[in-house]
């Protein structure tokens, strides 16, 4: 008896400091496991794009109404600019400049730099298949082996390769390795683990594949949460958590998924 009184207990703790996820599949499997969530509201609209800064202390955010803002681990926000009339739909850091790389829909990639104190907006290039895509075009961007871009695009969950500098390396249809996944809302890519992670909006979902893209590892679904229009990620592996933002005009949440094996 005394046994089930403590697990009842450990139980109730657990639901008192966070939102409390019971997970069914692929416990044994090494692969990173969603615990447990927390929430809070945040005053960036439409929060669409995350990154763990370069001194892993805070998340740049970045709304699709051209708000860039720098976002406490408490939830704390601090307003740095707004790009009034662009559509800012993903962040990530380029590892030698720490300028901000982020996607503009329908299909710009553009440099804020840090020398104008993340005032400034330039373009680097343009991905030419998303042009007129209008809401369909791109929405996520991460950067891997410290010269390279991953960008995605909601239409058909198109993914392309590039160097830093625009030329275009290859094209991927995530469809043909993950064929349930609809979209691609975000990305964030995972140097040390060489995990590329993605997040679907339209399923409330998260598609973990290799750092190659030959290969699902692992799906995860967001449906037992109170994430209901997911569309910005960023992984904090120091701190074992998952940071997921909504696009949303009104009452804005930003979620941290507590994993274990991240």
């Amino acid at each position: 008896m005394k046994i089930y009184l403590f697990l009842l207990i450990t139980f109730l703790v657990q639901c008192s400091m966070g939102h409390y996820l019971e997970t069914r599949a692929n416990t044994n499997d090494n692969l990173p496991v969603i615990e447990k969530y927390y929430n809070s509201r945040v005053n960036v609209t439409e929060l669409s794009g995350l990154k763990l800064s370069a001194t892993k202390d805070f998340l740049w955010g970045i709304g699709d109404e051209g708000q860039l803002a720098q976002i406490s681990f408490r939830y704390k926000v601090t307003l740095m600019e707004n790009f009034k009339g662009v559509d800012s739909e993903g962040i990530t850091i380029d590892p030698k400049t720490e300028d901000l790389i982020v996607c503009i829909e329908p299909n710009r990639v553009s440099r804020i730099t840090k020398s104008s104190n993340y005032t400034v907006i330039k373009d680097i290039f343009t991905v030419k298949d998303a042009n007129g895509w209008k809401k369909f075009g791109l929405e996520g961007i991460t950067l891997f082996n410290k010269t390279q871009i991953y960008v995605g695009a909601q239409k058909d969950a198109l993914l392309w390769h590039y160097d830093i500098k625009g030329n275009l390396i290859k094209k991927y249809q995530l469809k043909n390795v993950a064929s349930k996944i609809t979209e691609i809302a975000d990305l964030s890519y995972d140097e040390e683990k060489n995990r590329l992670w993605v997040l679907d909006s339209e399923l409330r979902s998260i598609f973990l594949f290799n750092g190659e893209i030959t290969k699902l590892l692992k799906t995860y679904s967001l449906n037992e949460t109170q994430i209901y229009n997911p569309e910005s990620i960023a992984i904090d592996r120091e701190n074992g958590n998952i940071w997921i933002g909504e696009d949303r005009k009104d009452n804005p949440k930003l979620f941290r998924l507590k994993m274990r094996n991240l």
